[in-house]
């Protein structure tokens, strides 16, 4: 099953526990999808 970094990051949010932050950490690290952003990242906002 293909998806598109939408639907994937929409299915990762369906699983309990897993918010914004954790599907986009997945993604970015263990999906290794390079065009992902946390723009609501805390650190990111603070640094």
């Amino acid at each position: 099953m293909k998806l598109d970094e939408g639907e994937l990051k929409k299915h990762l949010m369906s699983i309990r526990g897993i918010g914004e932050w954790t599907a986009e950490m997945i993604m970015l690290f263990v999906l290794v999808k390079e065009n992902v952003f946390s723009w609501n990242d805390v650190a990111l906002k603070r640094g």
